[in-house]
């Protein structure tokens, strides 16, 4: 569309949105549509002249001084964008988070009418001053946009075309933003890339700044791109992930709410040292990229002392992460796996190694942090009281902890639910039996302020009712027969200072719930026989593998996931983390609906193995944890039957099964023969389910009676169906990933 027919649309579309509130589709742009919807629910009036209101002199030399740092930091790049917005007859703007202009400047001819429209330094143009405007959208929607002409909300700022971009620092806190202004019947050549290229300028300088504290990470795709300022960037605290910029969020797939929580390992094989010494790395899914690492302290272009990340225009400085294990050495994985694996236990034997066994780079990444982990005991290891019911040691082996992986997705809820933990937030994980909701709330509390506290797993289905009131609650000498003599503290007064898991929470009796509740509420715990209340503090993360029946008290009837009882559930597409997808088949018995709001202030659905679209990978992936490059290989027939079959156990019964078949393979090769008779004979998953009654429920219905009338053989049924092998064949395939 031409621009005077877009802009002939654009009126047509402000009358209709003036008289009934919409507008015609395709017309907007939806972060534009939003803002239009913002204002008006405010209640400004498009037909309204609203200019800006500047600033006394007195105000904008105060705001100058406290925006000094982000002026000085953005003052070459403003430089060389006012030339070339000379050249191009516009205006280049720098505002401070809250839309306020710091600094602006351009053409003289532009500067003038600009002046009228209050684009200069004291105005303010946030949504809530001045409408839908580049400047005060972006700072909303919190990423670039373009408004043209009579997109502005205000009639008066129709002659302006606008790009806007965010300035965000390292953790990703905005802190002002630039902006390209020219007239709307004008054209400015090149102001995107122009804007991005001095946004990624501006953000690099903030990246060098971490440098005297941080382990930071170059990364791209290309070797040249290393010296981009478009190059990706991490910061490492040790081996938390601290700090990137938006290339390395996009790169990785992962967002921020994983800063302090996400380890080195989480996202790359093998450690800094080896990757520094290659010049490359693998992600865990296993793509190649290059990278160039700097030490903490190293001054290899760097600007130590021109300018401290100490908090500019009254944002805090970036706050030290807590104190967690440093950085451990690993053994180099030339082949990896697609999905993050489980980070590795602090009781992995390779992580004790003394310190001179440890790569001199890595010994440097682990900088004055990793002395002081010496000096004390390891916070991340789980260490429960005595009498708590914990997993037998098994259970957070190397080796076991190696049969769960964590994608993209289930990475980024496990950051958000470590800030909710750390928040006091309650967590409900549901998901099927073998999805591994005990490995994600022991990655929890591993990666949470209180990793140095206790983890106490309670399954509630295993205690016997009579017992466990005394075991949760605990009790006093003498109260009751059998009781010990000197008492029991029971296992919520043992999971002080950490974090009490309530695996099955909906089996406990209804008679305790109330119990529970009161704990929860007042933070303090009675023991049985006893008059005086103890307080508690612990974090509480509930699990569950069935849909809770919430039949007591005034709650309804929730599925098996998707948002919590606060309204602030995660929500993804079906089979991803937080989505409600299909309810579990079995119903637990009924859950007190004050208690459930207490226990799923956010809840987290894990997905079935089955659920993952690439499960051919997953099963590469394990099988080269368990085997490593010497071990025996698997088939491409085997890891075809592997995929297919549906893994009602999960990871566990998956992980049970390569144990299985490496024992069995010896030094050979893994045969079918070797696969058990359930896994050879058991027919393809055709993946979700279709509505009865539509074309493609029907067609699966066909496929799957014909398949099971022939056992199985898809030659056989293919005939049956009067369709070529190959293309039944797909369909299965097709289903199945």
């Amino acid at each position: 569309m031409s621009l005077p027919s877009h802009q002939a649309a654009l009126s047509a579309a402000r009358r209709l949105f003036r008289q009934k509130g919409v507008v015609p589709d395709r017309v907007l742009a939806d972060p534009i549509l939003r803002s239009w919807r913002r204002c008006a629910e405010s209640g400004q009036d498009m037909r309204d002249v609203r200019l800006p209101e500047l600033l006394t002199q007195g105000e904008l030399r105060e705001e100058l001084d406290r925006h000094a740092a982000l002026r000085r930091l953005c003052a070459p790049v403003m430089a060389e964008m006012k030339q070339r917005a000379r050249d191009a007859g516009g205006l280049v703007v720098l505002t401070d988070a809250a839309g306020l202009v710091l600094d602006s400047g351009g053409s003289a001819d532009f500067l003038d009418r600009a002046s009228r429209l209050a684009l200069a330094p004291g105005a303010s143009w946030s949504e809530a001053a001045a409408g839908t405007n580049a400047i005060g959208t972006a700072l909303v929607e919190r990423h670039a946009i373009v408004v043209q002409g009579a997109e502005h909300y205000f009639e008066p700022n129709r002659v302006l075309t606008c790009a806007a971009m965010p300035i965000l620092d390292p953790t990703g806190r905005t802190l002002g933003l630039l902006d390209l202004t020219c007239h709307a019947d004008g054209r400015w050549r090149g102001a995107g890339d122009s804007l991005r290229a001095a946004i990624d300028r501006v953000e690099r300088g903030l990246f060098e700044d971490l440098a005297s504290s941080c382990m930071l990470l170059r990364l791209h795709e290309q070797p040249g791109g290393l010296a981009q300022d478009a190059a990706a960037m991490l910061a490492f605290d040790g081996d938390v992930l601290v700090a990137a910029n938006r290339h390395a969020c996009s790169l990785l797939g992962i967002d921020r709410a994983g800063l302090g929580v996400f380890r080195y390992d989480d996202l790359f094989a093998g450690t800094p040292g080896q990757a520094a010494a290659a010049g490359r790395l693998h992600r865990q899914d296993g793509r190649m990229l290059h990278v160039s690492v700097r030490w903490p302290g190293d001054e290899q272009g760097g600007r130590r002392g021109k300018l401290k990340v100490i908090g500019i225009g009254g944002i805090p400085p970036i706050s030290p992460v807590r104190s967690d294990p440093p950085v451990r050495p690993v053994a180099p994985v030339p082949r990896v796996p697609p999905a993050a694996p489980v980070t590795r236990d602090p009781d992995h034997p390779a992580q004790d190694l003394p310190m001179s066994d440890v790569p001199a780079q890595d010994r440097r990444a682990r900088g004055s942090r990793g002395q002081d982990d010496a000096a004390r005991s390891r916070p991340g290891r789980p260490t429960a009281a005595r009498g708590a019911r914990m997993p037998d040691a098994g259970a957070m082996s190397p080796a076991s902890s190696a049969s769960y992986w964590f994608d993209p997705v289930t990475l980024g809820e496990l950051g958000r639910t470590v800030r909710l933990l750390d928040a006091g937030v309650a967590v409900l994980l549901q998901g099927e039996t073998g999805v591994g909701k005990e490995v994600f709330a022991r990655q929890m509390h591993q990666r949470s302020a209180r990793a140095g506290g206790p983890f106490v797993a309670v399954n509630c289905a295993a205690l016997p009712e009579t017992l466990i009131e005394s075991e949760l609650f605990g009790y006093e000498d003498g109260a009751f027969t059998g009781a010990r003599r000197q008492g029991s503290k029971g296992l919520l007064r043992q999971a002080q200072g950490g974090v009490l898991f309530l695996d099955e929470i909906g089996d406990m009796p209804l008679t305790l719930q109330a119990r529970l509740l009161r704990v929860l509420q007042a933070r303090e715990v009675t023991p049985l026989g006893g008059g005086r209340a103890v307080p508690v503090d612990f974090a509480l993360i509930c699990a569950t593998h069935q849909a809770l029946d919430i039949g007591i008290g005034r709650g309804a009837v929730v599925d098996g996931g998707g948002l919590g009882a606060a309204g602030s559930g995660g929500v993804a597409p079906t089979g991803r983390v937080g989505a409600t997808g299909a309810p579990p088949v079995a119903v637990s018995g009924p859950v007190r609906s004050d208690l459930y709001f207490r226990i799923a202030e956010y809840t987290v659905r894990l997905p079935a193995l089955r659920e993952h679209a690439d499960r051919a990978s997953i099963v590469r992936a394990l099988w080269q944890a368990a085997c490593g490059d010497g071990g025996p290989r698997l088939s491409a027939d085997v890891v075809r039957l592997l995929s297919d079959y549906a893994w009602p156990g999960n990871f566990r019964q998956l992980s049970t099964t390569l144990r299985t078949l490496r024992v069995l393979a010896g030094d050979e090769d893994v045969r079918v023969d070797m696969l058990s008779a359930d896994i050879r004979g058991a027919l393809p998953v055709l993946g979700a389910e279709a509505v009865a009654g539509t074309l493609q429920g029907m067609t699966d219905a066909a496929i799957r009676t014909a398949l099971q009338a022939c056992d199985g053989n898809v030659s056989q049924a293919a005939r049956r169906l009067g369709v070529h092998r190959s293309t039944l064949y797909r369909r299965v395939k097709s289903g199945a990933d």
